[in-house]
């Protein structure tokens, strides 16, 4: 099943795989430029070539982590790490894994945050907007040997966390 206009679909607590439909709260998976997903707890693996929501949210007040492995494509508009006061969220993508982004994107989103983006080896970014690591709270970014595409301006340090 597939999220309708204006619904937000949300992972359980204990994540699970992106193209599962028991990961998601709602029972369906988010849409590209239409649902965002809200990443709150656990550890959301995507797994699917086709995965994609409007923005997605790691870490969105709580811990949350989200690893992108082979085979698997994360389409979003935006894509946040660390958002909310207190969230701590952590992004991995792997070897065979890509994320594309079209706007500004976000990691280190909210005082009082903890955000991590680890690119290992084979993994890839592509930022169509802004990426902005140290947002406005602490992160840390780890290059493997993978590599961002970055088509807008790549902020560094720029927050006050």
């Amino acid at each position: 099943m597939i999220a309708s206009v204006g619904q937000a679909a949300a992972p359980t607590s204990n994540g699970g795989l992106w193209s599962n439909t028991t990961t998601w709260v709602e029972g369906v998976l988010p849409v590209y430029l239409t649902t965002d997903a809200r990443l709150t707890g656990g550890t959301t693996t995507v797994d699917d070539p086709d995965a994609a929501a409007k923005t997605v949210e790691v870490g969105r007040g709580a811990t949350a982590s989200l690893d992108v492995n082979a085979g698997g494509t994360l389409n979003a508009n935006k894509v946040n790490v660390g958002t909310r006061t207190g969230g701590t969220g952590h992004l991995t993508i792997n070897s065979g894994g890509t994320v594309n982004s079209v706007q500004k994107s976000i990691i280190g989103n909210s005082p009082g945050s903890l955000s991590t983006m680890t690119i290992n080896s084979g993994g890839a970014w592509t930022a169509g907007g802004s990426l902005v690591i140290g947002g406005t709270s602490d992160a840390l970014l780890t290059m493997n040997g993978g590599t961002i595409t970055q088509n807008a301006q790549l902020e560094i340090g720029s927050g006050s966390g």
